[in-house]
């Protein structure tokens, strides 16, 4: 399918260039882990934590020695950032999978802390399915308002959302942190 596709074009590309300095961010629609599940054996045949998909994400995350920064700072327990719109009490059935990731390189991964999910956002008046994923990463520093200098992370591409411009795909977007004076056009 073409889930599967795309993954097998990120890890070869990965394969192909490795990145560095970079974190990725997107909803990739893939629970990988047993804890990142409701009920690992009622999902094992559901699309978003079948073996394969699992397979092929950690084929992609390990091609490009990414590291799962979500899970860095919580390691344990269950951990979910969608929950479906089917469920009419979705925070007391709480029938969630962890599908939204935050993913960086080996060489910036030390400067993330502070990983969470903002559960409460999927309560709000017409909310997403999804709820928002954050984590605070400290690598660029003298850079930002205090300073007066422009912050030095800059899109790969113009346009993140067209997996053919940008090969992260749809909802999934990496940054680079870049020396102050360098620019992207």
């Amino acid at each position: 399918g073409q889930k599967l596709d795309y993954l097998t074009d990120m890890r070869d590309h990965f394969h192909g260039a490795a990145p560095a300095n970079s974190i990725l961010v997107g909803d990739l629609n893939i629970a990988p882990r047993e804890d990142d599940v409701w009920s690992h054996k009622q999902l094992l045949k559901v699309v978003s934590h079948t073996p394969i998909e699992v397979e092929h994400l950690a084929e992609t995350q390990d091609a490009g020695k990414w590291v799962d920064i979500t899970r860095q700072d919580i390691p344990e327990g269950q951990l979910y950032s969608w929950w479906s719109y089917r469920a009419k009490d979705w925070d007391a059935a709480d029938k969630g999978r962890r599908l939204d990731h935050i993913w960086a390189t080996p060489d910036i991964s030390n400067a993330a802390h502070s990983s969470r999910v903002l559960r409460d956002a999927r309560g709000w008046e017409k909310p997403s399915d999804h709820a928002p994923v954050f984590a605070t990463f400290d690598v660029c520093t003298g850079h930002g308002p205090a300073t007066g200098q422009t912050p030095p992370w800059q899109p790969r591409h113009s346009d993140p959302y067209n997996p053919q411009l940008f090969m992260e795909g749809p909802g999934s977007w990496i940054w680079d942190c870049l020396p102050a004076p360098t620019r992207l056009i």
